[in-house]
């Protein structure tokens, strides 16, 4: 039986919900062998995540999902890179700072709607965690101004909303070349969104810049994206990862462990996963 995996798992630290300790938990009691926390532009809870792995003999690899500029946008995994790495750490600083920025504006502009949010109330009860439109929802749900998380990012959060604000993305070949800089390896996360007429092109581009591999099974993806990708991923000689895109209450139909679609392809890339982080090389 091959390694059972979820490498694409949020925490409180970006747009989660949970704790670093909750979502190992859950993936412990779901039998997994490996999984990797992937907050976006942020790397605040691996280490939490990891001593929690630990407890549990759970490897856990550290991760960030990046967001990339490319017309609306796209996002790009990095896997096994150092935390420690000062231009990775004064990239999440400057992203810390733009999406605090973004969130005054949110707090702004839905004043401006009718709905009065504390933003100092927010900020105490983020705890330290990079501000994200995750406990915007938390707390117009508190205020009853909505009544599920679905219903803030699709009304007032999410794009396509009049109170809608749009964040600021790194450059493709940026992201890349900081992925490979930190000693990392880069995924790109749940292409089925871009797969266009374009498809290739952007393909060749992101490879051209140093690009890894694709995250072929993921829940937005039906069998057909799927096998499509993961041959793909053979023929280009990428890898590909499977992930189900946890994100605890704000998509509570999603489980950790709950991708658990693949075959021999994806079995020798999670096997490589495997040994690496295992034979601490997980920086």
């Amino acid at each position: 039986m091959g390694i059972k995996a979820d490498l694409h798992i949020h925490t409180n630290a970006s747009d989660g919900s949970e704790t670093p300790e909750s979502v190992v938990n859950q993936a412990a009691d779901a039998g997994l062998d490996l999984i990797a926390v992937t907050d976006h532009d942020a790397t605040a809870n691996v280490d939490a995540a990891r001593k929690a792995g630990e407890a549990v003999k759970l490897p856990v690899i550290s991760g960030v999902e990046f967001s990339v500029a490319h017309e609306n946008e796209l996002h790009i995994l990095g896997y096994f890179m150092d935390a420690e790495h000062p231009d990775l750490k004064a990239y999440i600083q400057r992203t810390r700072e733009a999406r605090d920025k973004r969130i005054v504006q949110y707090v702004d502009r839905l004043t401006e709607s009718g709905i009065r949010l504390d933003l100092a109330v927010i900020r105490k009860q983020a705890d330290g965690a990079m501000l994200s439109r995750a406990h915007l929802a938390e707390a117009m749900l508190e205020a009853g101004y909505v009544t599920t998380f679905a219903q803030a990012f699709k009304e007032y959060l999410g794009r396509g909303a009049e109170t809608y604000i749009e964040k600021e993305k790194i450059d493709k070949k940026d992201c890349i070349e900081l992925i490979a800089k930190c000693g990392g390896l880069s995924v790109w996360a749940h292409p089925v969104y871009h797969m266009d007429e374009n498809f290739g092109d952007l393909l060749d581009d992101l490879l051209s810049y140093g690009l890894n591999g694709l995250e072929a099974y993921h829940p937005d993806h039906t069998d057909a994206v799927a096998e499509t990708l993961d041959k793909l991923a053979q023929k280009k000689a990428m890898l590909v990862t499977c992930g189900s895109d946890y994100h605890g209450r704000v998509k509570p139909e999603i489980a950790i462990g709950s991708e658990t679609r693949g075959g021999e392809y994806l079995d020798y890339c999670l096997n490589l996963f495997y040994q690496k982080a295992t034979k601490g090389q997980n920086k």
